[in-house]
């Protein structure tokens, strides 16, 4: 992950790396601004790739990643 980006940055730098947009929800501006630590995993795909970004800081909320065409949806579980 780039070093001192937010989780809304990590998340779109790893959607921008495979051609896919991301949708936001449920989120609140302070959430989606956390600053991630700089880190280097693997994974074995983008809804993994972001899925794991949760555990990079107790700030953030659950969540879960759904695709659907060239759509991520990064949502808040209820």
């Amino acid at each position: 992950t780039p070093e001192n980006a937010s989780f809304r940055e990590n998340v779109m730098t790893i959607a921008t790396a495979v051609n896919r947009f991301v949708n936001f929800d449920g989120f609140t501006n302070e959430q989606l601004s956390v600053k991630l630590p700089s880190v280097e995993y693997q994974s074995k795909n983008v809804k993994e790739a972001i899925e794991n970004l949760k555990n990079l800081s107790k700030e953030l909320p659950n969540y879960e990643v759904n695709e659907l065409q060239k759509k991520l949806f990064v949502e808040v579980k209820k």
